[in-house]
């Protein structure tokens, strides 16, 4: 972060910091600078600015091994809340979420709370929900909660944001495509690309896919010139891995954990990654586990009235404790 300028006092609040970063700061003798931390979460004060540009930049400890999750596809309720808790004990040091914070009314301000105050960092993929959603909406992801294509490295390892939440044409425009244009191959490191809707859909005889065969045609020739890494994906309520022409996709779509419900039992899964330098990366299942009280979402009540399921419905509320 630069800070131009010259001011007696000024208090910024920052978000989604890596708890074990170290703050680093270019600064005049003159120039004051307190940091509190709370979680992710910190507070930096700046005193006697003068003249001139501040550089404050926070750092991780050099690391050679981390491990993440991944999941889509949680809306913005408490089934977010409880998968955010669940990657920190399966022993992530972040979470990918792969989109579709926003399912209805009060779901992007609450996802916003809860990625605020996440016991890891989260970066989100924006869904076609958080894009569009009875007009849109796409706004308030880019303003409260993270850029539409984005890039990090870690631990030999570069994650690879890139847009899906709506249709493009052409399929090479746009920021997506003004991204993919700065991506070059970086041979020393692995490549983990992330994302919302998928190329192929998992289940046979469904195409809840990205918006054309061309686009997931060209989507496969950006990674081939990017560099070959898995691809992980939401959109689908489904856990699945495909090989797509030489790319890896997982989807990692049963955030909301509605697969429990239908069957009053828990399977619903996230996916785990252990990236390290110069290894191989390994991705594996882990269940979600979530508590039924967990599952609060607006969702679930909507798919099983259209199921017809009076019976299902029933137990379902009961497990929520809401008044039938």
């Amino acid at each position: 972060m630069r800070i131009a300028g010259s001011t007696d006092a000024v208090s910024i609040k920052i978000n989604n910091i890596c708890p074990s970063a170290r703050l680093k700061v270019s600064a005049t003798d003159r120039t004051k600078i307190e940091e509190t931390q709370t979680g992710i979460n910190r507070k930096i004060t700046i005193r006697q600015l003068s003249k001139g540009v501040l550089e404050l930049e926070w750092k991780i400890p050099e690391s050679k091994e981390i491990t993440f999750a991944a999941i889509g596809d949680t809306g913005g309720n408490t089934e977010l809340q409880w998968c955010l808790q669940r990657a920190k004990d399966l022993g992530a040091n972040f979470l990918l979420h792969l989109g579709d914070l926003n399912y209805g009314n009060g779901d992007y301000d609450r996802a916003i709370h809860y990625i605020r105050n996440s016991p890891i960092p989260c970066y989100v993929s924006i869904g076609n929900h958080d894009f569009n959603d009875s007009g849109l909406v796409y706004e308030k992801f880019r303003s409260e909660i993270g850029p539409l294509n984005s890039v990090f490295d870690i631990a030999g390892t570069r994650f690879i944001n890139f847009d899906t939440g709506a249709d493009f044409l052409p399929v090479n425009t746009g920021l997506r495509g003004d991204f993919f244009d700065t991506l070059e191959p970086e041979g020393s490191k692995s490549n983990v690309y992330f994302t919302h809707r998928p190329l192929i859909d998992p289940r046979p005889g469904e195409d809840h896919v990205v918006g054309s065969k061309s686009e997931a045609n060209w989507i496969v020739e950006m990674i081939r010139k990017s560099g070959q890494g898995p691809l992980l994906t939401g959109h689908v309520h489904h856990s699945a891995e495909l090989n797509i022409l030489g790319v890896k996709q997982y989807t990692a779509g049963e955030g909301l954990g509605h697969e429990d419900v239908l069957l009053r039992r828990k399977v619903s899964q996230m996916l785990l990654g252990k990236a390290t330098t110069n290894q191989a990366l390994k991705l594996s299942w882990a269940p979600i586990n979530m508590p039924w009280e967990s599952h609060k979402s607006h969702t679930h009540e909507l798919k099983l009235k259209k199921r017809g399921d009076t019976e299902l419905l029933k137990w379902y509320r009961q497990q929520i404790n809401t008044n039938i």
